[in-house]
């Protein structure tokens, strides 16, 4: 059993939040998102290292969780080789599709680079080398949300090119979709000043 601390838990937030902020994502729907540091681990994945909550199970409101949120538990059972940064990254993935369903959970393109829609509970017929990491394999969700973790922590840097081609794909779509994201609040940004 591994304890976050609250310091710790701060720390990681405040970091993956300046990578954000320097991807351009500080005037996006991203700036909206609320991270908690909770007490009790996600009951239907006793081993989650984080969560977001898309929609509410009876359980879930039971413990006061909110509707399109990250926690962070106190205690986890094991961190294997991620960070609190990366797991911090990795539910912005999440929320990321949460708040851009137009661009990933209803996208049309998305299936396409991710085999299956956004929600789709298996991961079934792909090889492992075409997965960022062992749980992206899981299913298309995590596989975006690990995606998208490498990508806040390369800062969207290209992959090398030594990677499997179906990687450095998705890896480009998730960059995409952030360059877009930030152009879209550029633009708005500066509409609004205008008027």
């Amino acid at each position: 059993m591994k304890h976050i601390s609250f310091k710790k838990f701060k720390s990681a937030l405040g970091s993956v939040w300046r990578e954000l902020c320097g991807l351009g994502l500080s005037k996006s729907r991203m700036a909206g998102v609320e991270v908690f540091h909770c007490n009790v681990p996600q009951l239907l994945i006793p081993l989650a290292f984080g969560f977001f909550t898309h929609d509410l199970s009876r359980i879930d409101k039971f413990f006061g969780y909110k509707k399109g949120c990250i926690y962070i538990p106190r205690w986890i059972i094991s961190f294997g080789h991620h960070s609190v940064r990366d797991v911090v990254r990795h539910e912005y993935g999440h929320a990321f599709a949460h708040y851009y369903p137009e661009l990933v959970t209803e996208s049309d393109e998305f299936p396409d680079v991710f085999g299956k829609e956004y929600f789709h509970d298996k991961r079934t017929e792909a090889e492992p080398v075409t997965f960022i990491s062992a749980y992206a394999a899981t299913n298309p969700a995590e596989d975006f949300a690990e995606t998208f973790m490498v990508a806040i922590r390369r800062g969207c840097k290209p992959l090398p090119r030594s990677l499997h081609p179906e990687i450095r794909r998705k890896y480009s779509f998730v960059t995409g979709l952030i360059k877009r994201t930030r152009g879209a609040s550029a633009r708005r940004a500066t509409s609004s000043l205008a008027s």
